[in-house]
């Protein structure tokens, strides 16, 4: 069984056609068979706006290791944030482009965008 279906209306023809179409491509990885299935009603978008340094990127990694996402509360100042993954956001010490870090709580699925506050990368946000 396919864990996250059970609030899916899926019948057991219609979960062994995925777990087929999943094989037969080479996809069906642990990952794969564990991964939830959220409803649309359960899911949200929150995108975090502020200025430079007004603390988005910390919040967004709060929020991950709150849910259990991550096992560590990362720090902007020591470079092993989630968001601020690429190694010109690690160097500056601030967010380039806009992140999307997904974050379980519950039932619900909230997809984090956490977007760069200097003007300079605007753009992204």
């Amino acid at each position: 069984m396919i864990r996250g279906t059970e609030d899916v209306n899926l019948d057991k023809k219609q979960k062994r056609r995925i777990r087929a179409a999943l094989q037969s491509a080479n996809l069906l990885t642990w990952e794969v068979l564990h991964m939830d299935v959220f409803r649309t009603d359960r899911i949200r978008n929150v995108v975090l706006l502020g200025h430079s340094g007004s603390g988005k990127t910390s919040l967004t990694e709060a929020m991950a290791y709150l849910s259990g996402m991550t096992n560590r509360l990362g720090k902007v100042t020591d470079g092993n944030t989630v968001s601020d993954f690429d190694k010109e956001e690690i160097k500056r010490k601030c967010s380039i482009s806009t992140t999307l870090v997904p974050v379980v709580w519950g039932k619900n699925k909230i997809n984090v965008l956490d977007t760069p506050g200097m003007f300079d990368f605007v753009g992204e946000a």
